[in-house]
């Protein structure tokens, strides 16, 4: 075995992400990995090896370390940049927001909202769901938080809240939170427009929703019983 170290050799390493365009931990690793052959090459008995391919051996694998510290800084600034760039593309603008809440879409869900109290026999699921999303949206657009902290909106959340005597917002506490830990429940602000339209919905749509659910369920139950008797 006869190994050549030249100044390209780093290089080299630090390269072969440019074609695959691979993650900082899938190179890391495979370095890793090169490190661990390396010391297999060194230490096996039955490989014949001269004494200046061992040393040069022996100095690749002490460089390899230090070669997955500075491509995984490299890599980890680049990925960094590429992925503030593309949250930039990619961020709301005020014109995809008009665009969002005055559509056909949310003015049906809003008037839907707003007349539930007077038109309960008119919704059904699809309806449901449509105003439920509505909500949902105006929620994660005024507020601007992760997607989690909607997912774990809970009733009692909502019904906890109060109206601040200064502005009218209502701020509400959600506990559970990808990042709960570190900085604490999350706080979502309602304005009294959109608390309104929140407090109809739970009175007067989802009610509705859950009994026809319910019913489903008592039906696949009934059906299921009946194919039970028909095939003990």
């Amino acid at each position: 075995v006869t190994l050549e170290r030249t100044s390209s050799d780093r290089s080299f390493v630090l390269g072969q992400n440019r074609t695959k365009k691979l993650k900082i931990d899938t190179v890391c690793c495979y370095l890793r990995d090169l490190e661990r052959f390396f010391q297999y090459l060194l230490s096996a008995k039955d490989i014949e090896m001269d004494q200046k391919a061992r040393e040069d051996l022996k100095i690749l694998k002490e460089d390899l370390p230090s070669w997955r510290k500075a491509l995984a800084k490299k890599m980890g600034l680049k990925e960094k940049i590429e992925k503030e760039i593309k949250d930039l593309e990619e961020e709301l603008t005020i014109e995809h927001v008009q665009t969002i809440l005055s559509s056909e879409a949310a003015n049906e869900a809003k008037k839907l909202i707003v007349t539930s109290a007077d038109s309960t026999k008119f919704i059904t699921m699809k309806s449901f769901t449509l105003a439920r999303d509505y909500l949902i949206t105006r929620v994660i657009i005024e507020n601007a938080q992760r997607s989690g902290v909607s997912a774990n909106f809970k009733l009692a959340n909502f019904k906890a809240s109060r109206a601040q005597t200064d502005d009218g917002l209502y701020p509400v506490t959600v506990a559970k939170n990808k990042t709960g830990a570190q900085y604490g429940a999350a706080v979502v602000m309602l304005t009294p427009e959109l608390h309104k339209l929140i407090s109809l919905f739970i009175n007067n749509i989802r009610p509705i929703a859950l009994s026809e659910s319910e019913e489903e369920s008592d039906d696949e139950k009934e059906e299921a019983e009946g194919e039970g008797k028909k095939n003990p």
